[in-house]
């Protein structure tokens, strides 16, 4: 998987979403939108599998593995941004999508103010199936392209 640059995922839903520069986390899995500049990233508990590719383009970064959680992945960002979100529970067939700011981080909860609304809420990071956030209106206090590339990723068995 070393010389992998995109990833094409498959969602409970069934729809395949494709990321380059993709980066794995301890339970998430994000990279950029292929069609969109948006960072993307996905709550595993709403993918149904990911499939690595190979691109020819030798400009587009390696996949990355990180040790933090989507909550400390999200914490790289510099605040406040806009994102979009939905969550990962919905019960109806079409999931809805929500805007709005990312002001904090706190306790596993983001807090954000919704579009048209004064008022923070604060939202489960766990209860989330997907964020977008916008890539030309944030920069991250991270750089990703510090993110390793992967070598190999490991597969061990218990």
């Amino acid at each position: 998987l070393g010389s992998t640059r995109s990833v094409q995922i498959e969602l409970r839903t069934q729809d395949l979403v494709k990321l380059i520069a993709p980066i794995i986390g301890m339970d998430f899995v994000a990279g950029l939108d292929i069609i969109n500049p948006n960072w993307r990233i996905f709550n595993f508990l709403g993918l149904q599998e990911l499939k690595f590719q190979f691109e020819s383009d030798e400009s587009l970064p390696l996949l990355r593995t990180t040790a933090l959680s989507l909550s400390g992945f999200l914490e790289g960002f510099n605040l406040p941004c806009r994102m979009q979100w939905n969550s990962t529970y919905s019960e109806d067939s079409a999931i809805k999508r929500f805007a709005g700011t990312l002001h904090a981080i706190s306790s596993g909860l983001l807090v954000i103010s919704k579009d048209n609304h004064c008022d923070k809420v604060y939202i489960p990071i766990s209860s989330l199936r997907e964020i977008s956030i916008d890539f030309d209106s944030v920069l991250t206090k991270t750089d990703p392209s510090s993110i390793p590339a992967v070598d190999n990723l490991s597969t061990k068995k218990d």
